[in-house]
């Protein structure tokens, strides 16, 4: 998973799972899709303060849900 660039998950990850992508070996992933992941602002928060996925510079999180709280203005 050390050369992954690109990750669509579409199983219900949930704010946990996401969480769980903070692992070392994730940290050249440069596209990030979450499409029908019943991820929550918790989920959506963690994204961006993981050190892991810093390049990544695409996230997608369509269809989940992600209120105000979640989104960066």
């Amino acid at each position: 998973m050390g050369n992954l660039v690109s990750l669509w998950i579409g199983d219900k990850l949930g704010d946990e799972g996401v969480k769980a992508m903070q692992h070392q070996k994730l940290n050249r992933l440069t596209q990030l899709s979450l499409y029908r992941n019943g991820m929550g602002d918790e989920g959506a928060i963690a994204i961006p303060q993981s050190k892991n996925l810093e390049k990544t510079g695409r996230v997608k999180l369509n269809w989940n849900f992600v209120e105000e709280e979640g989104i960066d203005p």
